[in-house]
């Protein structure tokens, strides 16, 4: 068969070797129609999970958020909540109650004290050096010619004001080495000498002098009181007291 050439008649080259005609026209209108059904498709199909999904998953991540701040801890319905249960905490907590361990109280004064009261006391300007927590100074009493002061009184002593009623549980006396003193302990609300306000006594005593209270006993004032005194280096008679040390509690103010 001839090849054709560009004079070949349009027929000739639509017939086939048995003369019959392709349908070219055909083809292209069946392109068409399917192309339009894939842009159908399309629209239908893939248009409601672009933009439309774009849009809604935030406004539900939003409601998811909302509803989380609302209920979570920064939330004002929560912080509310919790900020007034702390109230009721801290109205809840005790007072706290006067500390029952014994320390170290500290006096506001020292006078000399004798059978007639202050009045009657043994080198009263000295008195206060009894307090002063300092070993280099000191109260001392008067020199007598015996250990009895010479039958002139019947003792002499410190009256100590802790300036408030305390619980006092022991006090330590320094005095001078030598030995030989007697004393007795009084403790009071009142800077008087009463045998029902005996605390503690001792015989026989010098150095560092420690007096427990078996059954300390609410007390403003504590009374030191000699009734026999030590020997000096002079041959004398006379008390030295260094410094006084009174242990125990304070005492709550009471109720008006």
């Amino acid at each position: 068969m001839a090849e054709p050439d560009d004079t070949t008649p349009l027929n000739a080259l639509t017939r086939g070797r048995d003369g019959r005609r392709f349908r070219v026209g055909a083809w292209p209108l069946a392109l068409i129609l399917v192309w339009v059904a894939f842009a159908a498709i399309d629209l239908v199909v893939i248009a409601p999970f672009s933009a439309a999904s774009q849009h809604g998953a935030p406004k539900a991540a939003g409601q998811s958020a909302s509803v989380h701040r609302h209920n979570g801890p920064g939330s004002k319905h929560g912080h509310g909540a919790r900020g007034r249960h702390r109230t009721r905490a801290r109205h809840s907590v005790p007072s706290p109650s006067p500390s029952t361990t014994p320390s170290v109280l500290e006096p506001v004064s020292a006078s000399a004290f004798g059978p007639g009261g202050i009045s009657s006391g043994d080198n009263p300007s000295s008195a206060p050096e009894a307090i002063d927590a300092s070993k280099a100074t000191a109260w001392q009493t008067q020199w007598y010619a015996t250990a009895a002061f010479g039958s002139l009184k019947t003792g002499t002593g410190l009256l100590v004001d802790m300036g408030k009623p305390v619980r006092i549980t022991s006090v330590r006396i320094l005095m001078a080495s030598a030995s030989g003193a007697d004393l007795k302990l009084y403790t009071g609300a009142e800077p008087v000498l009463a045998d029902d306000q005996v605390q503690a006594s001792v015989s026989d005593v010098g150095g560092a002098v420690n007096l427990a209270l078996a059954t300390p006993e609410r007390a403003r004032y504590l009374v030191i009181w000699f009734t026999l005194l030590p020997q000096d280096s002079d041959g004398t008679y006379r008390a030295i007291v260094y410094n006084v040390k009174v242990t125990g509690t304070a005492e709550p103010h009471a109720p008006a």
